[in-house]
Protein backbone atom coordinates (compact mmCIF):
# COMPACT_ATOMS: atom_id res chain seq x y z
CA UNK A 1 0.00 0.00 0.00
CA UNK A 2 1.01 3.57 -1.17
CA UNK A 3 0.17 6.96 1.56
CA UNK A 4 -0.64 9.81 -0.29
CA UNK A 5 -2.33 12.74 1.57
CA UNK A 6 -4.27 10.67 3.90
CA UNK A 7 -6.00 8.35 1.17
CA UNK A 8 -4.73 4.85 0.53
CA UNK A 9 -4.01 3.46 -2.76
CA UNK A 10 -3.02 -0.35 -2.94
CA UNK A 11 -0.06 -1.21 -5.86
CA UNK A 12 -1.11 -3.61 -8.13
CA UNK A 13 2.32 -4.45 -10.26
CA UNK A 14 0.87 -5.10 -14.38
CA UNK A 15 0.24 -8.82 -14.95
CA UNK A 16 3.17 -10.78 -16.85
CA UNK A 17 1.95 -13.75 -19.39
CA UNK A 18 2.99 -16.89 -17.42
CA UNK A 19 3.91 -18.83 -20.69
CA UNK A 20 6.39 -17.78 -22.96
CA UNK A 21 5.15 -16.85 -26.45
CA UNK A 22 7.69 -19.10 -27.92
CA UNK A 23 7.18 -22.49 -25.62
CA UNK A 24 4.83 -25.47 -26.93
CA UNK A 25 1.77 -25.49 -25.17
CA UNK A 26 0.58 -28.91 -25.54
CA UNK A 27 2.11 -31.95 -23.01
CA UNK A 28 5.05 -33.67 -23.85
CA UNK A 29 3.30 -36.63 -24.17
CA UNK A 30 0.99 -35.75 -26.71
CA UNK A 31 4.07 -33.60 -28.54
CA UNK A 32 5.51 -36.99 -29.13
CA UNK A 33 2.27 -38.47 -30.23
CA UNK A 34 2.05 -35.77 -32.68
CA UNK A 35 5.52 -35.54 -33.81
CA UNK A 36 5.50 -38.10 -36.48
CA UNK A 37 1.80 -37.04 -37.76
CA UNK A 38 3.05 -33.48 -37.92
CA UNK A 39 5.41 -31.23 -38.96
CA UNK A 40 5.50 -27.39 -37.38
CA UNK A 41 6.88 -24.53 -40.17
CA UNK A 42 7.03 -21.13 -38.49
CA UNK A 43 9.94 -19.43 -40.47
CA UNK A 44 10.69 -19.26 -44.12
CA UNK A 45 13.99 -18.95 -43.20
CA UNK A 46 14.51 -22.08 -41.32
CA UNK A 47 13.68 -25.07 -42.15
CA UNK A 48 11.75 -27.37 -39.94
CA UNK A 49 13.10 -31.27 -40.01
CA UNK A 50 10.53 -32.52 -42.81
CA UNK A 51 11.18 -34.10 -46.18
CA UNK A 52 11.79 -32.39 -49.45
CA UNK A 53 8.36 -33.16 -50.24
CA UNK A 54 6.80 -31.74 -47.57
CA UNK A 55 8.80 -28.81 -47.55
CA UNK A 56 7.94 -28.30 -51.09
CA UNK A 57 4.17 -28.48 -50.63
CA UNK A 58 4.83 -26.11 -47.80
CA UNK A 59 6.66 -23.88 -50.37
CA UNK A 60 3.37 -24.58 -53.18
CA UNK A 61 1.23 -23.38 -50.29
CA UNK A 62 2.78 -20.34 -49.95
CA UNK A 63 2.81 -19.37 -53.24
CA UNK A 64 -0.91 -20.03 -53.59
CA UNK A 65 -1.41 -17.97 -50.41
CA UNK A 66 0.29 -14.95 -51.60
CA UNK A 67 -1.63 -15.22 -55.15
CA UNK A 68 -4.62 -15.16 -53.19
CA UNK A 69 -5.58 -18.87 -55.10
CA UNK A 70 -8.58 -19.35 -53.12
CA UNK A 71 -10.40 -16.28 -53.16
CA UNK A 72 -9.77 -15.54 -57.03
CA UNK A 73 -10.84 -19.02 -57.66
CA UNK A 74 -14.13 -18.23 -56.03
CA UNK A 75 -15.00 -15.18 -58.20
CA UNK A 76 -18.90 -14.13 -55.84
CA UNK A 77 -16.73 -14.44 -53.14
CA UNK A 78 -13.85 -11.91 -54.85
CA UNK A 79 -16.66 -10.02 -56.14
CA UNK A 80 -18.31 -9.79 -52.58
CA UNK A 81 -14.85 -8.34 -50.76
CA UNK A 82 -14.33 -5.98 -52.89
CA UNK A 83 -17.71 -4.80 -52.97
CA UNK A 84 -17.32 -4.96 -49.17
CA UNK A 85 -14.27 -3.51 -49.24
CA UNK A 86 -15.45 0.15 -51.19
CA UNK A 87 -18.06 0.57 -48.70
CA UNK A 88 -17.64 3.60 -45.80
CA UNK A 89 -16.86 2.14 -42.31
CA UNK A 90 -19.75 3.79 -40.50
CA UNK A 91 -22.26 2.02 -42.63
CA UNK A 92 -20.40 -0.99 -43.18
CA UNK A 93 -21.92 -4.03 -40.95
CA UNK A 94 -25.37 -2.74 -42.37
CA UNK A 95 -24.09 -2.98 -45.99
CA UNK A 96 -22.91 -6.19 -45.17
CA UNK A 97 -25.40 -8.07 -43.92
CA UNK A 98 -27.95 -6.54 -45.94
CA UNK A 99 -26.47 -8.20 -48.96
CA UNK A 100 -28.08 -11.64 -50.68
CA UNK A 101 -25.22 -14.25 -50.41
CA UNK A 102 -24.26 -15.72 -54.31
CA UNK A 103 -22.35 -18.77 -55.57
CA UNK A 104 -21.39 -22.47 -54.81
CA UNK A 105 -21.73 -23.14 -51.16
CA UNK A 106 -18.28 -23.08 -50.49
CA UNK A 107 -18.53 -19.33 -51.77
CA UNK A 108 -21.62 -18.38 -49.53
CA UNK A 109 -19.61 -19.74 -46.85
CA UNK A 110 -16.65 -17.94 -47.56
CA UNK A 111 -18.59 -14.75 -47.72
CA UNK A 112 -19.95 -15.56 -44.42
CA UNK A 113 -16.71 -15.54 -43.06
CA UNK A 114 -16.08 -12.05 -44.56
CA UNK A 115 -19.20 -10.67 -43.17
CA UNK A 116 -18.17 -11.90 -39.46
CA UNK A 117 -14.31 -10.63 -40.33
CA UNK A 118 -15.32 -7.56 -41.78
CA UNK A 119 -17.93 -7.33 -38.80
CA UNK A 120 -15.25 -7.63 -36.52
CA UNK A 121 -12.90 -5.55 -37.79
CA UNK A 122 -15.68 -2.66 -37.47
CA UNK A 123 -16.27 -3.54 -33.82
CA UNK A 124 -12.43 -2.80 -33.30
CA UNK A 125 -12.37 -0.29 -34.77
CA UNK A 126 -15.03 1.78 -34.10
CA UNK A 127 -16.02 0.30 -30.54
CA UNK A 128 -20.07 0.79 -31.25
CA UNK A 129 -22.03 1.00 -27.91
CA UNK A 130 -23.48 -1.67 -27.19
CA UNK A 131 -27.73 -1.60 -27.16
CA UNK A 132 -29.25 -2.22 -23.60
CA UNK A 133 -30.84 -5.64 -23.39
CA UNK A 134 -34.49 -5.76 -24.14
CA UNK A 135 -34.63 -3.83 -27.21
Amino acid sequence: MKKARSKCYQFVPPMVPSLSMNKPRLPADDQNMLRNMIKIQINDQKRASASCATYEKYLKNMDEQSANTCLRAMPEANAFLARALEQDLATLPAWLWSQSLKGTDKEKMLCHTIQLALTDFYANCCRPVPLPSGI
